[in-house]
């Protein structure tokens, strides 16, 4: 499903195999936080992000990500080095950061 109030996930990848993994599923914007609630959560849950950067040494950090196809909305949006860093951050962060959609960059 595509148009107009619909995240589509995409796969983007460039010379230096930076890459760009968004959930499989489709988000429609209404679905997604507000831009204020989204900066709330990522306040509110500022110890367990230091928590895991400092276990996580190949985390590079986590911040909002203002999708310009929904404005107003925001995931979180979460850089990492090294593909053997993803898979131990989606086990510790879950499906979701406290509810909010996120996306992996491996940097």
């Amino acid at each position: 499903m595509t148009g107009c109030n619909v995240v589509q996930p995409l796969l983007l990848a460039s010379c230096d195999e930076s890459i760009i993994k968004l959930p499989t599923t489709l988000k429609r914007c209404s679905e997604l936080p507000q831009l204020a609630e989204a900066e709330q959560l990522l306040h509110k849950h500022r110890a367990f992000i230091e928590k895991i950067e400092k276990e996580n040494q190949r985390l590079l950090f986590i911040d909002l990500y203002k999708t310009p196809l929904c404005p107003n909305k925001a995931i979180i949006k979460i850089e990492y080095g090294g593909d053997s860093a993803c898979e131990p951050i989606k086990q510790t962060i879950g499906k979701t950061f406290f509810g909010i959609p996120y996306i992996l960059i491996n940097g």
